[in-house]
């Protein structure tokens, strides 16, 4: 059995990245290999439209990528971001958002929300969230807003610009959705819903 940082399935193809070994693997339902590529993926990423978007790794050091599913081409990357293994991805309407940790072994560094475009992987915007604990999710991304946990509470965003257009006082954040009528709510010890 491999100990595996990342397994996903999409369609017809099955994608495994062991921990050890520095390389992501994808087979046929039949269990015949299908690609190789030298790089280990995260559980932490996304699927969507056929891809694997998420935290890569590989000798060149961490970074963004999108990968293709079918193939195993790399659409797109982009290295030198401050990522671990435990940055999970959200990817809805064609937009990819995530939290960037301070570096490992920096104290009091702050965390940034970045939202990339899924064809292309340009950045949209980047805004810094303050000192926030390590999040326990991923930001959520849904209409037409990024919501993510800030130092002091949750900040909803325009998910084109990255313009604050909400923010909460709670100070602690476990979990964060959207609704399409235009409303997020977190779950601490209670259930809590705002309006914007």
């Amino acid at each position: 059995t491999a100990d595996l940082s990342a397994s996903l399935r999409a369609d017809d193809v099955v994608v495994a990245s062991p921990r050890s070994e520095q390389a992501t693997y994808a087979y046929e339902p039949d269990g015949q290999r299908r690609w190789q590529q030298s790089f280990s993926a995260s559980a932490g990423g996304a699927v969507s439209d056929g891809r694997y978007v998420g935290p890569t790794f590989d000798i060149d050091g961490e970074a963004i990528s999108a990968v293709d599913l079918a193939s195993g081409d790399v659409h797109w990357s982009v290295p030198d971001l401050s990522l671990s293994a435990f940055v999970e991805i959200a990817v809805e309407n064609g937009v990819v958002a995530l939290y960037e940790p301070p570096e490992i072994g920096t104290e009091g560094g702050e965390t940034h929300l970045r939202a990339f475009e899924l064809d292309g992987g340009d950045q949209r915007w980047e805004l810094s969230l303050g000192e926030v604990t390590v999040p326990f999710r991923p930001p959520a991304v849904g209409s037409g807003l990024v919501a993510a946990q800030t130092a002091t509470g949750i900040g909803a965003y325009d998910i084109d610009t990255g313009a604050e257009r909400a923010e909460t006082t709670e100070p602690f954040l476990v979990m964060v959705g959207l609704l399409d009528d235009r409303r997020f709510f977190d779950c601490s010890q209670n259930i809590v819903a705002y309006d914007l």
